[in-house]
């Protein structure tokens, strides 16, 4: 299931989030995504590869208040 996919996640040690900034996130796909950077504060490392520039980060987003807790 997605909820297990989502535990299982978390418990990587390094998790490395490639290819960021390609494509179009909706609602769903942008609460997911925040919802695993989220687990993983504090505990395990995030790696984020990408071409995009972190000030256009806000607008790939689409939800400010998204991008303030991605970033």
């Amino acid at each position: 299931s997605f909820r297990r996919w989502l535990q299982q996640l978390a418990k990587i040690d390094v998790l490395v989030l490639d290819d960021w900034g390609i494509g179009h996130l909706d609602a769903a796909t942008r609460a997911d995504l925040l919802e695993v950077i989220d687990d993983r504060v504090g505990q395990r490392a995030t790696i984020i590869a990408h071409q995009l520039p972190i000030e256009h980060w806000h607008a790939w987003l689409g939800d400010p208040t998204v991008a303030d807790a991605i970033l």
